[in-house]
């Protein structure tokens, strides 16, 4: 977590905000859009920091922009994750969606479970398993999938292969959960750990901080992918943490977008939880471009403020409608299935 003084309206890292707002002042779009974390519009003074970015479009343009606020998720939209977002829209046209209707809500297996056999290479191989038919929209049509690869074998990665390999790793532990657990179970730690490191664990009860590797659970819905994802995602059912394209693909790349050619690109593994999740800037693009064609969606948001509204579908994936039947499925914990 940031520290407060990293937060607030007048954070820094708001600043790509601002710059993003003048960029659109030279070229005076229709629509303006970008994607933010949902509580840098939600907390307190989020929406007036909204508001004030759409009042520094209006005065270098003179132009009137409606603002709307989209409170999103991946998993919403088509997606494979839990990935709550927010969109800013400014525009200059009428501007509204449609609810999403959504015919399966994929879990993490069916997302990236045909990639299990593959070798662990940035080279290009075959397929070795067939997709699941939510996975077949992500196969490359030449049959080959490149950058299947895992970050380099340092010491972080040594220390968790040496848990995994000596104490059970389930779906949904967390690396101090699992740490404790060789500790109670052998009376020491793995010698990757070192003495000067064990000692710090005893001494602080095993509180390893808020952002420790975690092993996914592959008949659930992926998470969020975070700069750290490579590190932190364990496998759900391999003993190894994520590839590179298991990221991509939880991220919604095609497999025909290539990984090898970034290779080398120095932090190229905390680049994949820093944009946009393609599904649902596949999903916003799409209702930018009905609005600019004259044909927006109907559902224009609630009232918020003077030509401002707020559109959420952050949880409408809970009530999916099956297309075909017309009918709601709903699981044993409220979630549709």
């Amino acid at each position: 977590m940031s520290a407060k003084s990293f937060r607030g309206a007048d954070s820094k890292i708001n600043e790509c905000m601002w710059n993003f707002v003048r960029y659109a002042a030279k070229v005076r779009p229709e629509v303006a859009v970008f994607e933010s974390v949902q509580p840098a519009f939600r907390r307190d003074d989020g929406r007036e920091l909204m508001r004030r970015l759409r009042a520094e479009l209006e005065e270098l343009t003179g132009d009137r922009y409606g603002l709307w606020h989209v409170l999103h998720n991946a998993y919403s939209v088509g997606g494979p994750s839990q990935r709550r977002r927010y969109f800013w829209l400014a525009s200059r046209v009428p501007f509204g969606i449609e609810r999403p209707v959504l015919r399966y809500l994929p879990t993490l297996d069916d997302v990236i479970g045909d990639l299990e056999p593959l070798a662990n290479t940035w080279h290009p191989q075959p397929y070795r398993s067939p997709a699941t038919p939510y996975a077949r929209q992500f196969l490359s049509p030449s049959g080959l999938v490149d950058g299947h690869a895992t970050i380099p074998r340092n010491v972080g990665v040594r220390r968790l292969e040496d848990l995994m390999s000596s104490v059970e790793w389930g779906p949904g532990d967390h690396l101090a959960l699992v740490v404790r657990r060789h500790w109670e179970r052998f009376g020491r730690l793995p010698d990757s750990f070192g003495e000067e490191m064990t000692e710090k664990i005893i001494k602080n009860d095993f509180n390893m901080g808020f952002t420790t590797p975690v092993r996914w659970d592959g008949s659930k819905h992926a998470r969020v992918i975070t700069g750290a994802g490579l590190f932190c995602v364990i496998h759900p059912h391999l003993n190894r943490t994520i590839t590179h394209r298991e990221a991509a693909r939880i991220l919604g790349f095609p497999d025909d977008w290539r990984a090898l050619p970034l290779r080398t690109v120095p932090g190229i593994g905390a680049t994949w939880g820093k944009g946009i999740t393609v599904t649902c800037g596949r999903w916003i693009g799409e209702w930018v471009r009905r609005a600019l064609d004259g044909d927006p969606g109907t559902w224009v948001g609630d009232d918020v403020g003077e030509r401002e509204k707020v559109l959420d579908v952050t949880n409408t994936w809970k009530t999916i409608v099956v297309q075909s039947t017309g009918r709601t499925a709903t699981s044993k914990n409220g979630a549709a299935r």
